[in-house]
C-alpha cells in the first residue's frame, strides 16, 4: 500500500478529447477498412471494462439496434456501480465530518454492495492495519489511493483507513495520504473537511458533484459506443472526428 500503482483509467475517468482520440487511433490503425481482427486483438490489450465490453460487441455480427441495445445495457451496469461508489465515498467523508463511531459508518457504506464477501471485523482489522503501518512508518511517501473504479471491497477497506486515521490520528496527514488518488469526489470531499465546512455544506456540495460526475460519465458512455459504431460502420477519419465533436461542450 505504501508504494501503490496507479489503477488503469477507466473510461469514466477520460476526457472527452482522450475517449476520441483513442477511437481514431483505432481508425487509423485499421486504415480503410473494418477489421474484426484488429477490434479483437485490442479488446484482448485493454483493462477498461467497457471499452473491452463494446470492442467485444461491436464486431460479432450484431445489428446496430442489437449492438447499441446491449451497450446502453453495461452502461447502466457501469453507471449503478459508479453512483454506489460515489455513495460509499460520501458516507465516509460525512462520517468523518460529524466524528461518528466508524461502525456506522462501515454498516452504511457496506450497504451500498451488500455481496461483498469481507467480513466486517476483517475490514476493520484491514484498515487499522494499514493506520499502524503509516504511523509507525511515517507518512511520508505512504499514499492510499482512492479511484473511482477501485474495486468494492479494496474500496471499503481504503476508506475505512481514512474514516479511522482521522479518529485516531487527526485530519493533518490527509492531504499526503491522498494525493495519489485521482476520484476528484474524493479529493474535494478531502479538501472540504480540510478547511472545516460543516456537515450539512459538505453533503449539499457532494451531492451536486456526484450527480454531475455522474451525467458526465453517462455521456462518455454513450460517446464511447457510438464512435464504436461508426468505426464498425466504416467511417472515414474525418466522419468519426466529427462524430466525436458532436459530444464536445
Amino acid at each position: 500500500m505504501s508504494s501503490e500503482t496507479a489503477s488503469k483509467v477507466a473510461v469514466t475517468e477520460m476526457p472527452l478529447e482522450g475517449i476520441a482520440a483513442y477511437w481514431l487511433s483505432l481508425r487509423k490503425v485499421m486504415g480503410n477498412k473494418v477489421s474484426a481482427k484488429v477490434a479483437r486483438e485490442e479488446a484482448e490489450r485493454t483493462d477498461e471494462t467497457y471499452i473491452k465490453y463494446v470492442l467485444t460487441s461491436a464486431f460479432n455480427g450484431l445489428s446496430d439496434e442489437q449492438f447499441l441495445r446491449l451497450a446502453r445495457s453495461k452502461a447502466e451496469t457501469v453507471l449503478r456501480s459508479l453512483r454506489h461508489r460515489y455513495g460509499m465515498i460520501s458516507e465516509a467523508l460525512l462520517s468523518m465530518s460529524a466524528g461518528e463511531n466508524p461502525r456506522k459508518s462501515l454498516m452504511r457504506m457496506s450497504a451500498y454492495f451488500p455481496s461483498t464477501r469481507i467480513p466486517e471485523d476483517r475490514i476493520s482489522k484491514m484498515a487499522l492495519e494499514m493506520v499502524r503501518k503509516a504511523r509507525d512508518g511515517g507518512v511520508q511517501g505512504f499514499t492510499v489511493t482512492i479511484d473511482d473504479s477501485t474495486p468494492a471491497d479494496q474500496l471499503l477497506v481504503k476508506l475505512m483507513f481514512y474514516v479511522f486515521w482521522l479518529r485516531h490520528e487527526g485530519s493533518h496527514d490527509f492531504a499526503s495520504l491522498s494525493e495519489s488518488s485521482r476520484s476528484i469526489f474524493f479529493r474535494e470531499g478531502i479538501s472540504m473537511l480540510g478547511d472545516g465546512f460543516d456537515r450539512s455544506f459538505i453533503k449539499t456540495c457532494l451531492d451536486l458533484r456526484r450527480n454531475g460526475l455522474v451525467e458526465d460519465a453517462a455521456l462518455k458512455l454513450k460517446m464511447t459506443a457510438e464512435l464504436a459504431r461508426g468505426l464498425r460502420e466504416g467511417m472515414s477519419y474525418d466522419e468519426l472526428f466529427a462524430l466525436g465533436q458532436a459530444f464536445m461542450p
